[in-house]
């Protein structure tokens, strides 16, 4: 037999907030955007630099002044011992492509994550 996977459509405007390949939406919804730029570099943080999560993208809107963001098909970048997740998994090279576009805001200092792209050997 025949096996599909599928999702909801998601009624809205569609934004594509990063990329596997570096591409950090810097111009288009400004708060969503840096909301989703900060939870790529948390991703990478908290995994000890072995995990990113990137090509963020979905709807996006405000709900009574709250921003949100209804994303679909992400991408995870990895290293070290963790497997790769598919042709889009760049690992370093994708890793250090995010970090050469993105620039640390508000919420990046607020979760004190670390500021470089560190592909030394993590230490848990």
């Amino acid at each position: 037999g025949f096996h599909f996977c599928g999702e909801s459509w998601l009624k809205g405007h569609f934004v594509k907030l990063n990329s596997n390949n570096g591409f950090v939406n810097e111009s288009d919804y400004g708060e969503h955007s840096a909301i989703a730029q900060a939870f790529s570099h948390f991703t990478f943080d908290r995994s000890y630099g072995e995990l990113m999560v990137v090509d963020l993208q979905g709807v996006c809107g405000d709900e009574n002044g709250v921003p949100y963001c209804l994303l679909t098909d992400p991408q995870v970048h990895s290293r070290g011992s963790y497997e790769r997740f598919g042709r889009g998994d760049l690992g370093d090279d994708g890793i250090c492509a995010f970090f050469q576009k993105h620039k640390c805001g508000e919420l990046c200092a607020a979760l004190k994550l670390r500021k470089e792209c560190n592909l030394r050997a993590p230490t848990h």
